[in-house]
């Protein structure tokens, strides 16, 4: 009987996996990411687990073409299906060969599943940064494509500097649009949503409402003046509950504020119910951003690049590039390598008891 984490071809080696930095230029800044890689056989509950372990943002889910456990082989084209019941995701063997070594990624498109330490999601947008810019780094090109269960994404990279200076710049349209959710919003004013991060009434930038978009997760937008906006704090996840139901609770709270540059945003993402308390950069955040300016008259100019700053009061500041591009949103952002390594095999054997 296969195991509950492990696909009926499971035969355990280590894992091959790196970690990078996501909009960011340097290391030890911007929002660390860990992409995974040869984890053919691995169940959508394996890859829980070990997201969990490492207890970053997102975790993303890599593997090669040689497993027949309920993944599924993703082609050159890109037309694959992802299986719905947990298992791998699967790459051709042109994408991760065996030795995983990167070598043959050149014009394919690879899979990939994003996992925070408590759920799975269908987009994100650091997760798809980093990502590219792995890819990249091992010999992908300048562009090719992502699957998602959200949709295919094709990536664009520019590797920029040598040594410590190296990064990886990526830009790509998001598969989604930015959607308003009035539900989630019925019932529910800024002034409890400030307090629910700490702030109060007075600290709500009034020249704008609140209201929920969403880009894949969901989030309240709540617009503050900008010397409150270190001031906000990790929501109780107890107070999310009592001021949203389950069906419309969002994933996360994003305050922020907009200074007097025209096209600047100084953001805060707090999403504690997801495993992630605060996230130093939150591209699908960034996505539905543009939904909220837009609502607000602040997207007139379709060529406008906003530049959000975000992850300044973690230590870790980052930098998000946000524009249209005809009805779709681009997200732009760099990546650099701060490590590799990998799960021992007798670890991931564990995951069959």
């Amino acid at each position: 009987m296969p195991s509950a984490f492990l696909g009926a071809n499971s035969g355990v080696q280590a894992m091959r996996y790196a970690i990078l930095d996501v909009f960011t230029r340097r290391a030890f800044g911007g929002n660390p990411l860990a992409v995974f890689e040869g984890g053919e056989g691995l169940s959508a509950a394996a890859m829980q687990r070990i997201a969990g372990e490492w207890n970053l943002s997102e975790s993303v889910f890599l593997g090669d073409g040689d497993d027949n456990g309920g993944g599924v082989v993703v082609n050159d084209k890109g037309d694959g299906n992802i299986d719905g019941d947990g298992g791998a995701v699967i790459v051709s063997d042109d994408v991760i060969n065996k030795t995983g070594d990167g070598r043959g990624r050149k014009n394919k498109t690879t899979a990939m599943r994003i996992f925070t330490p408590r759920v799975e999601l269908p987009f994100a947008g650091h997760p798809v940064i980093g990502t590219a810019a792995w890819l990249s780094l091992n010999g992908a090109g300048e562009e090719f494509s992502l699957k998602t269960r959200a949709g295919n994404i094709t990536v664009s990279t520019n590797r920029e500097g040598k040594g410590e200076h190296e990064c990886v710049c990526v830009s790509f349209i998001a598969p989604l649009t930015p959607k308003r959710n009035e539900d989630a919003e019925h019932g529910v004013t800024e002034t409890a949503v400030a307090n629910l991060v700490g702030l109060d009434e007075e600290d709500i930038d009034q020249r704008h409402a609140g209201a929920v978009f969403a880009a894949g997760g969901a989030f309240y937008f709540l617009p503050v003046k900008s010397e409150a906006l270190s001031r906000a704090r990790v929501p109780d996840v107890g107070s999310l509950k009592n001021l949203w139901s389950d069906a419309t609770r969002p994933s996360g709270v994003y305050v922020f504020s907009l200074p007097d540059t025209a096209a600047g945003v100084c953001a805060r993402m707090f999403a504690p119910e997801v495993g992630i308390p605060e996230d130093p950069a939150t591209g699908s955040a960034a996505v539905a951003l543009a939904g909220w300016l837009s609502l607000h008259g602040l997207t007139a100019d379709a060529k406008k690049e906003f530049v959000i700053e975000q992850g300044k009061d973690m230590g870790r500041p980052s930098q998000i590039r946000m524009s249209r591009d005809g009805g779709r949103v681009r997200i732009g952002g760099c990546a650099v390598l701060a490590a590799t390594g990998e799960v021992r095999a007798e670890a991931l054997a564990y995951l069959r008891n």
